[in-house]
């Protein structure tokens, strides 16, 4: 395990904490590496075989929030993000012991363009008012939420 973990790419700071604004709500985040210059950020992930495609479609919007986040906070853009994600092995729900597999770590590319960042500010916008409407709809009603 020391191998592969070894391989995993750390950059300068950790943990960089954003907050992206909306009108009437906020997306927090905990960026987990950044260079100094905010030019990349990566995001650490870990999962059986297979499940890094989940990290390769336009569904996975974490990277994106955190690039409209910083670009929002200080007015940069980062040019390139990635999700480190690292293989492993064991079914936790089996009750089986989770390790790290032998498998070299895979850097998966993020598309952070500026066509990508503004529709995914949409979408999260688009979704924050759905789930608000809902909740407004069916405040007190404990019968109906799980309709």
């Amino acid at each position: 395990e020391q191998d592969v973990l070894k391989q995993v790419l750390r950059l300068d700071e950790f943990e960089r904490k954003v907050k992206l604004r909306y009108d009437g709500f906020y997306v927090l985040g905990f960026i987990d590496t950044n260079d100094t210059n905010l030019t990349h950020i990566l995001d650490y992930k870990t999962g059986g075989e297979g499940k890094e495609k989940q990290y390769q479609s336009d569904g996975y919007t974490q990277l994106p929030l955190y690039a409209l986040a910083l670009r929002q906070e200080t007015g940069l853009q980062p040019s390139q993000a990635h999700v480190n994600f690292i293989q492993r092995n064991g079914k936790a729900h089996l009750g089986e012991v989770l390790t790290v597999a032998p498998v070299a770590p895979q850097m998966i590319p993020v598309d952070i363009s500026y066509e990508r960042l503004c529709r995914v500010y949409k979408e999260t916008e688009e979704i924050a008012h759905e789930m608000s409407e809902f909740y407004l709809k069916h405040k007190g009603d404990k019968n109906n939420i799980n309709d």
